[in-house]
């Protein structure tokens, strides 16, 4: 007989893209956790997912040796594996000096709004609802590529406070009282929320949203950047900025494959008013008020009708039921 913990053959059947192999076993039978596996319903499984046992690494379930302590070898099996982490970040992240205010200021995005968690999850989620190939590949590719960008945030965040608590301003910060490392809030101590996430089963919706999403990220890293006189937290703050500023064209790119900008989220037409502008800001002086009325390609005439002085359209008597 072969002796496997139950939990882990459960995990085995799931993670097809792992092999684990048992280099020795000190439980018995009669421990409730483990269970008895036929050698041939273990090879049968391992043949289904083309798994081989190192022989010199079978398990042996009398070694009681200190050296027989049970532990489990996790091999990625490369021709199905679905995700893997390297420990080499996809750029170099070198800070010159602690500085545990301006790693309270990075949690923005680590855990806030328009960070690098906000922005993994938000297009993981969105390329589910993705009927568009190309397009889901392309929230795939961008969704993972965030994952090493929170990395690198958080080894920032890692190296700012390494022997910060030695510093008088670490007493000023959340890290204070949190502890060191990064934490899945914003600059301010906001917990991080699933309602900053935005999948509403729209392609069209969500390629607008994650252009403006870009777009405040990229200026979270221009703050930053501006913020700090560490060269080495300039230069890997403006490498992730540079990379906003791609996937919003990514984004953008992806859009003009529908229609562009003014592609129409939905399946339900307009049916009126779709090029109408109401003037209803107005009486503005330059030096008095606060503005003066302009026109500019969003009300030009033409392809809009102008509504000057709106009033008495927008004031028409409006007749319900049994009026």
């Amino acid at each position: 007989m072969h002796y496997c913990p139950a939990d882990d053959l459960g995990m085995v059947g799931l993670l097809d893209d792992l092999v684990v192999v048992a280099s020795s076993i000190t439980q018995t039978p009669e421990n409730p956790h483990w269970r008895a596996a036929p050698r041939d319903a273990i090879a049968e499984s391992r043949e289904a997912r083309r798994v081989v046992t190192r022989p010199e690494q079978t398990p042996n379930a009398h070694d009681r040796s200190e050296s027989g302590i049970s532990r489990w070898i996790l091999k990625p099996a490369r021709e199905s594996l679905m995700f893997a982490h390297r420990k080499k970040p996809l750029f170099p992240v070198k800070v010159g000096e602690v500085n545990p205010k301006f790693a309270q200021k990075l949690l923005e995005q680590f855990g806030g709004r328009s960070g690098e968690f906000t922005a993994m999850t938000e297009y993981f989620v969105q390329s589910f609802a993705c009927d568009k190939p190309a397009i889901r590949d392309m929230l795939l590719d961008i969704a993972t590529e965030e994952i090493g960008h929170l990395e690198m945030v958080g080894l920032m965040v890692e190296q700012l406070l390494r022997g910060a608590e030695r510093e008088s301003a670490y007493e000023n910060t959340l890290f204070s009282m949190m502890g060191k490392g990064p934490q899945f809030c914003d600059s301010l101590g906001n917990a991080w929320t699933s309602d900053w996430i935005r999948a509403s089963g729209d392609i069209v919706a969500d390629l607008k949203h994650n252009v403006s999403a870009e777009a405040g990220a990229k200026m979270a890293y221009d703050r930053l950047i501006r913020q700090t006189d560490d060269p080495g937290c300039k230069e890997t703050l403006n490498y992730l900025m540079t990379r906003e500023i791609s996937h919003q064209r990514m984004f953008l790119k992806a859009l003009d494959t529908l229609g562009g900008i003014t592609a129409m989220e939905g399946t339900v037409k307009p049916e009126a008013e779709l090029n109408t502008y109401y003037n209803l800001s107005r009486d503005g002086r330059g030096d008095q008020g606060i503005g003066v009325d302009e026109r500019g390609p969003w009300n030009a005439e033409g392809e809009w009708q102008f509504v000057d002085e709106p009033e008495e359209k927008l004031s028409a008597k409006v007749e319900g039921p049994g009026a």
